[in-house]
């Protein structure tokens, strides 16, 4: 889980219930992607919106604590292309937060094959949600199965287990109705995206 410094306190920030994040791509988003072999970039909005919504779809609607909506104004993070060639990372996402975000976007995510392409995108779903890599090592913070194989993991060990959506399903559950308040002694707070923000 994801550990914040908030008002002189540690605590593991969580979506609130009923949240739907809003998202959009920044302005010259494909534009923005070094990648030689994309020639239409058009292509590349629809391929990463298709990413996403794979992503998504990947977790499932019972089990996703939040929901995405692709909204221009209002939004709570950006979808961005960069153009820094590189093997890693492929993406970058963000843990619960209420500050505008960015889901990065780098060119060789393009050159991954179609499964791995979609794995990526559900793996920076599961950072949205708020888990951190499986191979960091923190006794601050840990919650869930101990399962090798887990989409938090990278590489050829990145993949969907059902004990990845248990611990999601059972995460948001325990904590939006109160019955867990703390992991490892650190409180776990609810936080509202951007947008409901007054």
């Amino acid at each position: 889980m994801a550990v914040l410094f908030v008002n002189d306190e540690h605590v593991i920030p969580l979506w609130n219930k009923d949240v739907v994040l809003r998202w959009r791509f920044q302005e010259n988003f494909a534009n923005n992607i070094y990648y030689p072999e994309l020639i239409n970039r058009q292509t590349v909005v629809n391929e990463v919106r298709g990413l996403i919504n794979n992503a998504t779809l990947a977790w499932g609607s019972d089990v996703a604590p939040i929901k995405f909506i692709e909204q221009s104004d209002n939004w709570d993070f950006e979808v961005i292309g960069s153009n820094i060639v590189d093997d890693y990372p492929a993406s970058k996402a963000f843990n619960p937060n209420t500050n505008r975000n960015e889901l990065i976007i780098y060119p060789c995510l393009f050159m991954k094959n179609p499964e791995r392409q979609i794995n990526t995108l559900t793996h920076e779903m599961g950072h949205i949600f708020g888990f951190l890599h499986s191979f960091v090592s923190d006794p601050m913070a840990t919650f869930g199965s101990s399962n090798v194989k887990n989409i938090m993991n990278v590489g050829k060990e990145s993949v969907l287990t059902d004990d990845d959506r248990n611990d999601v399903q059972h995460l948001y559950a325990k904590a939006r109705s109160g019955e867990l308040t703390n992991i490892n002694g650190i409180p776990i707070r609810l936080v509202n995206p951007h947008h409901s923000i007054i």
